[in-house]
């Protein structure tokens, strides 16, 4: 995801989440001191066998303000639904 590769290019930085929905479909993760993510975004898991965020290394990890959700499989069936009424 866009997340993940600011993460891995700024390394020690906090990553800024802009307003919106970001959609992922891998865990995010955390691997060097004093990286974090902060924002009024909201980061949505699409895959729910995958956790949201992992934070793997690191010390003084922050994490603010950000929403975290995932899409439920009820989610996922509803949207099955429109596109296929759409399709017709």
């Amino acid at each position: 995801s866009s997340i993940q590769a600011a993460l891995d290019a700024n390394p020690g930085k906090i990553i800024y989440v802009p307003p919106g929905d970001h959609l992922i479909q891998e865990k995010i993760r955390l691997r060097a001191d004093r990286t974090g993510l902060s924002g009024h975004g909201r980061i949505i898991q699409k895959n729910y066998e995958q956790p949201i965020i992992e934070i793997e290394k690191g010390s003084g990890i922050e994490i603010r303000d950000l929403t975290l959700s995932r899409k439920s499989l009820e989610d996922e069936a509803a949207l099955s639904d429109a596109e296929r009424r759409q399709a017709a």
